[in-house]
C-alpha cells in the first residue's frame, strides 16, 4: 500500500517573459501520463513546492487524462500569466484520479501574535504618512499559490513565509492600502488536499521530436549578424508504465462458513450483505455463486484465475481472450507487463537499443521510434553546449552559431557577458561580441 497526495497548484507572474521553470513529460501520444519531468532551481514551480515525477491532472479546468504532449504545451501557453494545475505525487493516476474533483478547504494565512493592548477597528486612526522621507521599493508580483497535503511541509512553509514577507514589506514602506492588502492575503491561500491509500505502480517518462536545422555565422571574419536562430528540443524522458495481473492459483480461494454473527462480508461482485458461507480470494469477499469467470462463468473454486478491470476471469480465458502480446517476441503477457511506446512488452522484452540491457522501471528516450537508455543516449545522441560544456538536455532553449551548439543563456559577448539571445552580434576569433565591443575602432585601443 502507497500512500500518494494530491496538489492544487496555482502560479502568477509579472508578464510571459519570466518562465514557469518546469518541463513536462508523457502524454497520450508518447504512451505514458502527463508528468513534471525537470524543475528548475529557484523557479516559480520549486517556490510552490513542485517536484519531479509529479503527474498533471488537470490543466486549469482541462483533464490531462487524454491529452497529447503538445496539447499540454499549447494548453499552458493559453494560461497566460496565471497557472492553475491539479497534480498528484506518489503513483500513477487513474482515471478516477482524473475525474476527481477534490474540494480543497481554503486555509486562513497565518495571523501574527497580536500585542499586548489592541485597538479596535473601529476606533483605529491610521498615522500621518510622511511620503517625502520615504522611498518606494520595487515589490515583484510574481505569486506562488500552492495547494499540498499537510505531509507535504515544503509547499506550506513556501506559501505562508511569501505572504508573511509581503505583509511585512507593505507595512514597513507605509504605502500599502486595503484593497493591496486583501488581494495579497487572499491570492496567497493554502489548501490541504486529500491523502489516499491503495495500491498503485509506479512510471517514468518521455518524448521526442527532431530539432529543425539552423543556419550558423561563419568566423572566418567579423561579421554582423541579425539572425540567430533559436530551438527548443521537444525531446523528453519516455514514459512506463508497468503493471503486474492480480493471479490466483487453483486452491487459493477459501470458503468461509460465516458462522460469526458480529462478521460482516459484502459480496464485491453484487455490493450486498453475505448471509451464510461466502468466498475470500485476493482479500475480497464474494458470494458462493458471484466467484465465477466473468466470459465463461466456471467456477474459480476449481481452477486459477486472474483479475482484468475489477472482473474475475479463469487461466484459459485470460490467456485467450484478454492477455496483451509483447511487441517483440509476439508471445501473450501473462504476468508482469510494461506499457511505453504505445505498446506492451514483457520486462525483459523491452531493452535499450544499443546496450541491449533491460530499462525496467528507468527512464529512457526515443531516436527514430527505437528506445535508448539514458546513458547511450547521451553518448550517441546528445550534443554538448560550446559554451559551457554540458549537455543540451531535451526541452533546453539552444541555439547555433559559429559552427558551434549553445545554450541559450550562454551565448554571450566575450568581453561584457550580455546575453546575445536573438540579437545582433559579431564574431571575432571565433568568439562572439555584442556590437558595441565588436566594432573595430574598440578592438583597436583595447
Amino acid at each position: 500500500m502507497s500512500t500518494y497526495t494530491m496538489l492544487h497548484v496555482t502560479i502568477q507572474r509579472d508578464s510571459n517573459s519570466v518562465p514557469w521553470g518546469f518541463r513536462m513529460a508523457g502524454g497520450r501520444d508518447h504512451g505514458g501520463p502527463l508528468q513534471i519531468q525537470t524543475v528548475n532551481p529557484n523557479s516559480l514551480s520549486e517556490r510552490c513546492g513542485m517536484r519531479t515525477n509529479d503527474y498533471i491532472l488537470r490543466i486549469g479546468q482541462i483533464s490531462a487524462e487524454f491529452l497529447q504532449h503538445q496539447e499540454a504545451h499549447e494548453l499552458i501557453k493559453r494560461q497566460s500569466n496565471v497557472l492553475d494545475l491539479i497534480l498528484q505525487r506518489g503513483a500513477v493516476p487513474t482515471t478516477a484520479d482524473y475525474n476527481s474533483r477534490a474540494n480543497f478547504p481554503t486555509h486562513q494565512p497565518a495571523q501574527h501574535r497580536p500585542p499586548a493592548h489592541v485597538v479596535p477597528q473601529s476606533q483605529y486612526q491610521p498615522p500621518p504618512q510622511h511620503h517625502s522621507s520615504q522611498i518606494p521599493m520595487p515589490i515583484s508580483h510574481n505569486q506562488v499559490v500552492i495547494s499540498a497535503s499537510t505531509n507535504t511541509p515544503i509547499g506550506l512553509y513556501s506559501a505562508e513565509n511569501v505572504t508573511d514577507t509581503i505583509e511585512r514589506t507593505l507595512k514597513s514602506i507605509d504605502i500599502a492600502s486595503d484593497h493591496h492588502t486583501e488581494q495579497s492575503k487572499s491570492a496567497n491561500t493554502y489548501q490541504p488536499a486529500l491523502s489516499h491509500s491503495m495500491p498503485k505502480p509506479i512510471p517514468h517518462n518521455e518524448s521526442h521530436q527532431q530539432p529543425n536545422s539552423v543556419p550558423h555565422v561563419s568566423p572566418a571574419k567579423p561579421i554582423i549578424t541579425d539572425n540567430v536562430s533559436i530551438n527548443k528540443s521537444s525531446q523528453d524522458a519516455a514514459a512506463i508504465g508497468r503493471r503486474i495481473f492480480k493471479k490466483g492459483i487453483k486452491g487459493s480461494a477459501s470458503l468461509n462458513p460465516n458462522d460469526n454473527i458480529n462478521q460482516v462480508a459484502i459480496c464485491f461482485a453484487c455490493a450486498i450483505r453475505i448471509r451464510g458461507p461466502f468466498i475470500s480470494a485476493m482479500d475480497r469477499c464474494y458470494c458462493v455463486d458471484h466467484f465465477t469467470c466473468s466470459h465463461c462463468s466456471i467456477n474459480l473454486m476449481e481452477c486459477g484465475f486472474v483479475e482484468e478491470n475489477g472482473k474475475l476471469f479463469c487461466e484459459l480465458d485470460f490467456e485467450q481472450y484478454f492477455a496483451p502480446f509483447c511487441a517483440k517476441c509476439g508471445h501473450k503477457i501473462l504476468k508482469e507487463c510494461i506499457h511505453a511506446l504505445e505498446k506492451t512488452w514483457h520486462p525483459e522484452c523491452f531493452v535499450c537499443t544499443a546496450c541491449r540491457r533491460e530499462i525496467g522501471n528507468g527512464s529512457f528516450h526515443v531516436e527514430e521510434g527505437q528506445p535508448y537508455c539514458i546513458s547511450d543516449y547521451q553518448r550517441m545522441f546528445q550534443t554538448k553546449c560550446s559554451g559551457c560544456e554540458f549537455p543540451i538536455e531535451p526541452g533546453d532553449k539552444y541555439l547555433e552559431a559559429m559552427g558551434g551548439t549553445y545554450h541559450a543563456e550562454c551565448f554571450t559577448c566575450s568581453l561584457c557577458q550580455v546575453s546575445l539571445d536573438g540579437q545582433a552580434f559579431v564574431a571575432k576569433n571565433n568568439k562572439p561580441y555584442c556590437r558595441q565591443h565588436g566594432r573595430p575602432t574598440f578592438a583597436r585601443f583595447n
